[in-house]
């Protein structure tokens, strides 16, 4: 558990291998999940078809989106249109979000974006100095600076989410109250 959040973490040990779970390490960690009873589980991992494999195999059928984060360059939103593909051809819904927006001249712009993705950005994060000091201090950039550009950017995002699933921004949520606060608190998992 991550203490200062509640947020239940499972990490991997860094290595130069890749980790790639067996079948059956995988049916086991998803039987464990849904015992669980989280209402979201997050997998954060790099791109690519055998990933996709990982997660269709841990996530339910109806469970299962990904979230496909790109930089705010051609190479990056080539990369995203590969995953993106990969997606649908897994059925595994998908949203792209663009990461790391500085806002220079040589960066594309969201609109360009969203022309060379073909599609439409579900949020944009800026870049912000607060990011990195926060994954230093190993504190989450919200918990550490919530009024970062950073900070207001990843809640309007976690709205957007939240109000797909059924969420309300001040909905009782069942976990410490009321709020914005207690409702990200349950997006992310926080105090299970």
């Amino acid at each position: 558990m991550h203490n200062p959040t509640g947020l239940h973490v499972l990490t991997n040990e860094i290595t130069s291998k890749p980790f790639r779970p067996s079948i059956s390490q995988q049916q086991d960690l998803h039987k464990d999940l849904e015992k669980a009873g989280y209402d979201f589980v997050i997998i954060d991992m790099p791109p690519g078809a055998e990933n996709l494999e990982s997660v269709k195999e841990l996530c339910g059928e109806d469970s299962r989106e990904a979230l496909i984060v790109l930089t705010p360059e051609m190479a990056a939103c080539a990369s995203a249109i590969r995953l993106a593909q990969m997606s649908e051809r897994q059925r595994i819904k998908h949203n792209m979000i663009a990461n790391r927006i500085r806002n220079k001249g040589y960066e594309l712009r969201l609109d360009e974006i969203e022309e060379a993705i073909g599609e439409s950005l579900i949020g944009a994060l800026p870049e912000d100095e607060n990011v990195p000091a926060s994954i230093a201090q190993h504190i989450p950039v919200l918990l550490m600076n919530g009024h970062s550009e950073f900070s207001r950017a990843i809640k309007g995002f976690s709205r957007k989410i939240s109000n797909r699933v059924g969420y309300e921004p001040g909905e009782e949520v069942g976990m410490r109250g009321r709020g914005l606060f207690a409702w990200l608190r349950r997006l992310f998992a926080w105090g299970r």
